[in-house]
């Protein structure tokens, strides 16, 4: 089978992430010793089904003789794994969605949190806002009246928040138009 991707478009399929289940039997796949289940819960609240980062972390057990206890405290600094290119992921999530979702990841990391209620998104980011960070596959499908981005991207953004506008008073000033208005 052949996979071909691309960055952004419209009308093509959007790869879910990766199952939890799947997720864990990547994370575990030729490692000897078994994952304990408070590490897999750790792990995948953290990243989630995001197939480099289990790959990066299931590698550091194998071969690089890390154990589940420093992969569970490796959680906190996830964006720092380094690829077989010797590049974070933090780079490879951040650097390409930076210079076109600017505006739309420093409302993420102003929240202090990867959701933030949908209306109020709209308001402060326009439609366009959200559609991009749709284009770009940032953001979750079931979350209801929120829009979250991906724990991933936005644990990356939360290491490298130098790299984004600084808007808190944008956001705050947002914060009550759109309380007055509603």
């Amino acid at each position: 089978n052949v996979l071909i991707t691309r960055r952004s478009g419209s009308g093509e399929y959007q790869m879910p992430p990766l199952d939890r289940i799947t997720s864990e039997a990547m994370l575990v796949r030729d490692v000897e010793k078994p994952c304990p289940k408070e590490a897999l819960d750790h792990v995948w609240s953290t990243v989630g089904g995001h197939p480099l980062t289990l790959r990066l972390m299931s590698s550091a057990v194998r071969d690089a003789g890390a154990s589940w206890a420093d992969i569970g405290e490796d959680c906190s600094a996830v964006g720092e794994f380094t690829d077989n290119r010797e590049e974070r992921v933090a780079d490879r999530v951040l650097n390409r969605l930076v210079p076109v979702l600017r505006r739309e990841l420093s409302l993420f990391a102003w929240a202090g949190q990867p959701s933030c209620d949908r209306g109020f998104a709209r308001f402060a980011l326009k439609p366009v806002g959200i559609r991009k960070l749709s284009n770009f596959c940032l953001t979750s499908a079931d979350t209801g009246n929120a829009i979250r981005i991906h724990d991933i991207v936005f644990t990356c953004l939360r290491s490298e928040s130098s790299l984004l506008e600084q808007r808190p008073g944008e956001f705050t000033e947002a914060v009550d138009d759109y309380i007055s208005d509603v």
